[in-house]
């Protein structure tokens, strides 16, 4: 699961990253019964500058996007497709308003 995550994610396999992820893994059990879901929503969101990553400052997987990068609408538009990914697959996110990203819970 580790690694398919990582490929998933376009991160390389090292120790570090592989560490990472299970203690992500370790913490929140529910990545793992739904990581299934996270490659639609990273089709869904590629084009809006959108991606989903491990996080710099916690041991969590964010969903994020490239703020300098795009307009209000579009903006607009990735807070409804994340939103609505999740509540289509009844998947937990945490948001960081500071931030502005989310993070899978």
């Amino acid at each position: 699961m580790i690694e398919i995550i990582l490929n998933d994610i376009n991160y390389s396999k090292t120790a570090k990253n592989k560490d990472i992820i299970r203690n992500i893994l370790e913490k929140n059990k529910n990545i793992i019964k739904t990581w299934d879901k996270v490659p639609t929503l990273i089709d869904k969101i590629e084009h809006m500058t959108g991606f989903v990553s491990i996080s710099n400052s916690n041991d969590l997987i964010k969903i994020s996007y490239k703020n300098n990068k795009i307009s209000k609408n579009i903006e607009k538009e990735f807070h409804t497709v994340v939103r609505k990914w999740a509540e289509k697959y009844k998947i937990d996110l945490d948001y960081d308003y500071k931030k502005d990203q989310y993070y899978l819970s």
